[in-house]
């Protein structure tokens, strides 16, 4: 946990009453209080050099409602990632327009109502067959994201670290914004000439909509 404006002191007390509670419990864990002058000396103290491509990984912002009135419906669904073999990252978070009051924008609308944007890694291994590590892709999408769609209907995915296989990514990265990007994305570019899977994926070979992965056949 970063606490900007914090002290260790000060970080430590706020904490206190949470780590007395896992103590009570008998729950293990470690902990460590630093202060940093800089976020590059903070990351570069605390964090390994990070691997290149070696996860593959879904996600979902997890809205505040379901963390309150669904706590064991997130405790299940993460349960079930764990036993297929993820790892469950979360980032608590406040971006709602009451905190910042920012006005009507792009961002993904999901942003204002999330208290945690959910990463789910699974480990990618360039020492199997690429067909052993498929089997991981489509696990990812035909079971892991399904099931956090599941405890999270009308839900929405930060499109960075989606499932870019993803179905349903208009709506899970954009929101109700999809319609009106789409809408601004035809107004200033309508022959579609700057050309990239996200908004207004419209393959301009065959003149057909693609999914985000579909779309290789296409090129010549």
């Amino acid at each position: 946990m970063t606490g900007p404006g914090l002290n260790s002191t000060q970080l430590r007390s706020f904490l206190g009453p949470f780590m007395k509670r896992l103590d009570q419990m008998g729950i293990r864990y470690a902990s460590y209080f630093g202060d940093f002058n800089s976020y590059t000396e903070f990351y570069a103290a605390m964090y390994a050099a990070l691997p290149v491509n070696a996860y593959v990984y879904t996600g979902r912002l997890l809205p505040r409602d379901v963390v309150l009135n669904n706590g064991q419906g997130v405790v299940d669904a993460f349960r079930f990632l764990n036993q297929h073999g993820a790892t469950v990252v979360g980032i608590g978070l406040n971006a709602s327009s009451a905190a910042n009051e920012t006005p009507e924008n792009a961002v993904n609308p999901g942003w204002r109502d999330a208290m945690v944007s959910l990463l789910i890694v699974t480990p990618w291994s360039y020492k199997v067959p690429r067909e052993a590590m498929q089997d991981t892709i489509e696990m990812i999408t035909d079971e892991l994201t399904p099931k956090l769609a599941e405890i999270t209907p009308g839900g929405t995915t930060y499109l960075s670290e989606g499932d870019f296989r993803d179905p349903d990514w208009k709506r899970n990265f954009y929101g109700a914004n999809y319609d009106k990007l789409l809408s601004i994305k035809d107004k200033y570019d309508p022959e579609h000439i700057f050309y990239a899977p996200t908004v207004g994926f419209t393959c301009v070979h065959c003149n057909q909509k693609h999914s985000l992965t579909n779309f290789s056949g296409c090129w010549s």
